[in-house]
């Protein structure tokens, strides 16, 4: 049998493909799912390889800026939604406030005029509006786009849990969605894969479930912030 691609191999294939099929979104959707991936393996080595998928964004944009390559505008918003997140997770990661904020503004909103069903970006901005801007409400509404967009999808629904967990103001009837969604999520996530997002959603039902039984909290009072909060995806 073949040995596996090592991830310098899948690497390069992704190039050669996007090279001859500079136009083709799935070509970049592929190679970025591939480079996410990758990348969340482990925070330190994470920060280095989101940096790699800032500069990969930025080879292709800058060619489009320089005019030697015409991307469609479908693949120019998958390029500057993925270098607005790349920016993001380098900030979240380093835990070093948010140098990127205004930047990586600015590259969603733009990805997001290019192609507004772009229901990945309205995920990751949805992410950095709740973590960098403290905008619970501008989040709320981009992962209601991104579900809207694919009802299927666990990890979106997941993150709206995990965004309704978060919110800074205790109210039982959120708390209640929050859980109605961990569960949805739940249902959605196949078994036999993706074990990392299920090993999140099960921390997030006892994350919230702890949560509900606090009964010295009032409605509308203010919440301490969760310091190690279940992750989002």
């Amino acid at each position: 049998a073949n040995a596996a691609l090592s991830d310098g191999e899948i690497a390069a294939h992704f190039r050669r493909l996007i090279e001859k099929h500079h136009n083709l979104d799935q070509a970049y959707i592929g190679f970025f799912s591939f480079l996410w991936h990758r990348a969340a393996l482990g925070a330190k080595e994470g920060i280095r390889q989101y940096r790699e998928i800032a500069d990969e964004c930025e080879k292709h944009l800058n060619a489009q800026k320089e005019h030697r390559r015409k991307y469609p505008a479908t693949v120019l918003a998958i390029l500057l939604a993925s270098l607005a997140r790349a920016l993001f997770k380098v900030d979240y990661e380093s835990n070093e406030g948010y140098a990127n904020k205004v930047l990586c503004e600015q590259h969603f909103s733009t990805a997001l005029k290019l192609n507004h069903n772009s229901v990945w970006a309205h995920n990751w901005y949805g992410t950095f509006l709740k973590d960098a801007a403290s905008d619970f409400g501008g989040a709320l509404k981009e992962y209601r786009r991104a579900i809207a967009g694919d009802k299927k999808n666990p990890i979106f629904v997941h993150n709206m849990a995990l965004l309704l967990y978060q919110w800074p103001v205790f109210e039982r009837k959120r708390l209640a969605e929050a859980a109605e969604m961990n569960s949805r999520s739940a249902t959605l996530c196949p078994s036999e894969e993706a074990s990392n997002l299920r090993e999140y959603i099960g921390q997030l039902r006892e994350s919230i479930t702890r949560l509900m039984e606090r009964f010295d909290l009032q409605e509308g009072q203010e919440l301490d912030p969760d310091n190690h909060p279940p992750s989002d995806v």
